[in-house]
């Protein structure tokens, strides 16, 4: 008598697909659940670091914009709201977080960011997407696309940059607004 073992050219079973799919979708919820929060967890640990800076030094770390700010020149105001800045005319342009940058990193194609809004190469600028602006006139009447601030203990330093491409290597000089710099 002589036996045979099964063959092993077939399909696989059933139950080794369904176990394979499940082994799959597992791997991605222990991902989304359990590594991505632990990254972010990590990733905003610097913003609860403790800041040391002088007065009107730009400080290094996210801090939060709030409250009543005059410009520096030209006499316009505005309040922070979170991520909403309400100008002095009631206009308010809405942003949202997009990137955080070294100053030295280049903000158009020929300037850094510490060039173009004079503050320190260490200094850390906040890039954000406009996701609404209801006439805010930060770029003389044209839409404002991005903002990039530089946050001081006193204050703020803001350039304003025209819709189009975020602020970066491959934007062109001629899409700055002109700075902006408000105080406490």
């Amino acid at each position: 008598m002589t036996t045979t073992a099964p063959s092993t050219n077939g399909a696989p079973p059933k139950w080794a697909m369904l176990g394979i799919g499940l082994g799959a979708f597992a791997a991605v919820l222990i991902g989304a659940f359990g590594v991505e929060p632990v990254l972010n967890q990590l990733l905003t640990a610097t913003a609860h670091a403790p800041r040391h800076a002088a007065h009107g030094k730009v400080v290094v770390g996210e801090t939060l914009l709030s409250g009543h700010y005059d410009a520096a020149e030209g006499g316009r105001s505005l309040e922070a709201e979170g991520g909403a800045l309400v100008m002095d005319n009631g206009k308010r342009i809405v942003s949202a977080p997009h990137r955080l940058v070294a100053a030295d990193e280049k903000a158009t194609a020929s300037s850094t960011f510490a060039g173009v809004m004079a503050v320190p190469a260490q200094a850390q600028i906040e890039v954000r997407r406009v996701v609404s602006d209801e006439g805010s006139h930060l770029c003389d009447g044209q839409l404002v696309g991005w903002l990039a601030f530089a946050v001081r203990q006193d204050g703020f330093v803001l350039l304003p940059v025209l819709q189009g491409p975020p602020p970066g290597a491959l934007l062109a000089e001629e899409r700055l607004c002109d700075l902006q710099d408000f105080k406490h």
